[in-house]
């Protein structure tokens, strides 16, 4: 399991139209999250994307979740491998 208070968790939030133009409700918006996890001690990146797409803000935030688990468990693998090498 990973320290939390090694790890640095970057978010880079995308949208497009939506709420912004006139006459245009939210729903039309397109959005996207990045996300970068990063080991201070070891220095391992991993990141993903939740793509592009229509989402309401609970189904972001699901994505965005589903995203980190995936991460997390690619970064312990990652770390792990390079313990290996040692």
């Amino acid at each position: 399991m990973l320290d939390r208070s090694e790890l640095n968790v970057i978010y880079e939030s995308s949208s497009s139209g939506g709420s912004a133009k006139a006459r245009k409700s939210r729903h039309s918006a397109i959005t996207s999250t990045k996300i970068s996890i990063t080991h201070s001690r070891t220095g391992i990146t991993v990141s993903g994307e939740v793509e592009r797409g229509h989402y309401t803000r609970k189904q972001m935030q699901l994505a965005v979740a589903k995203i980190e688990v995936e991460l997390l468990k690619k970064l312990e693998r990652a770390i792990s491998t390079k313990n290996k090498r040692k």
